[in-house]
């Protein structure tokens, strides 16, 4: 009787053990989970689309500008590393008194980071949805051209100027396809972010 009693203790006990080490897993894990928002401003790749305007001067869109805003989560798996998750869309315009052309793409990053005091060096894959160049002149008619959805490389460096806020450079490597032609993506960009606690 008395085993069958000191079985039961054994049990109770190693199962407050086991419960309280999930909690505290959890509970450790939910703090690993953080929300994120991030600007980038980015410069590079081929000269997709260039606008000449009436006084001489022109603008030109690049396959990798020009501005994004990405949201997602970033989470702790060990001390020091940590992976992130963001959706974003990056665009670049340009706007004329008889028309515009927008370059556009949604873009879904995950970034695995590795941290070394207030230094964040990342790698990862990026993959770019629905990239369009919609024209649109007066006296033509509006054109879309919709290029293939596009899979690339992406290296990062961050700064935390904080606990939560930072800045930092994305290098990526892509590029975009339609109709048997390839326009080089590349892009150097400048990130501002925070990481919500």
């Amino acid at each position: 009787m008395k085993i069958i009693q000191y079985a039961i203790c054994a049990l109770a006990l190693t199962w407050g053990n086991v419960a309280l080490a999930a909690d505290q897993f959890s509970s450790s894990q939910g703090d690993a989970l953080r929300p994120i928002i991030e600007l980038g401003l980015y410069v590079g790749g081929d000269d997709l689309a260039t606008v000449q305007f009436v006084g001489g001067t022109s603008e030109t869109i690049e396959t990798g500008g020009l501005v994004d805003f990405n949201v997602g989560f970033v989470k702790t798996t060990a001390p020091n590393q940590e992976i992130q998750f963001t959706i974003g869309y990056r665009f670049d315009g340009i706007t004329a008194v008889n028309g515009t052309v927008d370059w556009s793409r949604t873009v879904l990053e995950g970034k695995y980071f590795f941290l070394d005091g207030r230094s964040r060096l990342g790698v990862g894959l990026t993959y770019h949805l629905s990239p369009d160049l919609e024209i649109d002149i007066a006296g033509f008619l509006p054109t879309v051209v919709s290029f293939d959805d596009a899979l690339g490389f992406v290296g990062e460096w961050d700064y935390m100027f904080n606990n939560q806020g930072y800045f930092g450079l994305k290098y990526t490597i892509i590029d975009y396809e339609t109709g048997g032609v390839s326009a080089d993506g590349n892009s150097l960009g400048f990130l501002i972010g925070y990481i919500f606690p």
